[in-house]
């Protein structure tokens, strides 16, 4: 049973985390245009109540790209919330994986609880471990 409180999971994720480390590393090498246009595409399909913490995670992206002063970075995890988005970005859009839609919308929604940056990625983060 998974629990709600995304910190829980503090320092619990590791193995997972390395795990996925070579998606994780070649999702930050898509060039940023590339990203911005995809998500864009991804968040057409979102319904409106999962649009503020999408949009949050874009605006932070853009902001600060991959400084590690972004709200999108996870120091305890070493990952930024915009390139897991931009994984379960390739599910849904790329290899057509609707379920994952469903799923990113719930997160997304839930995450209105908590916007750190521990609470973005691990929410996203338990998307791609299914």
């Amino acid at each position: 049973m998974e629990l709600t409180d995304t910190h829980y999971y503090d320092g619990k994720i590791n193995t997972e985390v390395e795990y996925m480390r070579k998606d994780i590393i070649r999702a930050s090498s898509i060039p940023f245009t590339d990203k911005i246009s995809n998500l864009n595409i991804l968040r057409k399909q979102l319904r409106q109540s999962s649009l503020f913490c999408f949009d949050t995670i874009m605006r932070s992206y853009i902001t600060f790209l991959d400084s590690k002063q972004s709200p999108n970075y996870d120091a305890i995890n070493n990952m930024f919330a915009h390139d897991l988005l931009w994984l379960v970005c390739e599910k849904i859009i790329v290899l057509n994986e609707s379920d994952y839609l469903i799923l990113l919308e719930e997160q997304l929604e839930d995450m209105t609880t908590g916007l750190c940056p521990v609470g973005r990625t691990v929410r996203l983060f338990s998307l791609l471990r299914n």
